[in-house]
């Protein structure tokens, strides 16, 4: 059975992006469930990656981002803002670490920093 833990200073990060971002982060959370249904179902972190909201990023990371989410209406635009939900999956314990959240604007910062908390992780756990 698949869990999910936070890694250190992800629940502040989120919390200031959910506040500027909400539809986003709401988004990206909805694509977060069906990728830990897709992971309980086939236990294969392939086929969850191969979602088509996922994309890979270094030290085995994947990005989940916003698509599929329905539109905001109330914005002139009618797009949600390109966003970023860092994770990593640790096969051995069967658990989904959240990294980190972001939008485009602040995504090499969040690569790094997000890379740093995977090589923890993995030290961690080896």
């Amino acid at each position: 059975m698949w869990g999910i833990e936070k890694a250190t200073g992800f629940d502040n990060q989120y919390k200031r992006f959910v506040k500027k971002h909400e539809n986003e982060a709401s988004a990206a959370m909805s694509n977060l469930e069906t990728y830990l249904a897709v992971l309980q179902e086939t236990g294969n972190t392939q086929i969850a990656n191969q979602q088509p909201f996922v994309h890979s990023e270094p030290e085995g990371m994947v990005a989940i981002d916003q698509r599929g989410a329905k539109k905001d209406t109330d914005k002139k635009t009618g797009t949600l803002k390109v966003t970023r939900l860092y994770v990593y999956a640790a096969v051995i314990h069967q658990t989904v670490y959240l990294l980190g959240i972001g939008d485009k604007d602040s995504q090499k910062q969040d690569i790094e920093t997000c890379r740093k908390k995977a090589r923890q992780i993995k030290r961690r756990n080896a």
